[in-house]
């Protein structure tokens, strides 16, 4: 197993606290998303329906 450092990845992008770090490695896209505590993803997941906007965005289904 080849382990990848979340300090390894570049950053894509970054707004105060939230970080995004993206490379593909292989056939396969490794992220590492750093975000601020009581982050609310409410609306940029408003359009998605049931089950799934309260896992997104609370992480409870």
């Amino acid at each position: 197993m080849h382990i990848i450092s979340a300090h390894e990845l570049p950053i894509v992008l970054q707004d105060g606290e939230f970080e995004l770090r993206m490379r593909e490695e292989g056939d396969m896209i490794v992220n590492y998303v750093k975000m601020p505590a009581g982050a609310n993803f409410a609306e940029p997941f408003s359009h998605l329906e049931g089950d799934a906007v309260n896992v997104l965005t609370t992480g409870t289904s």
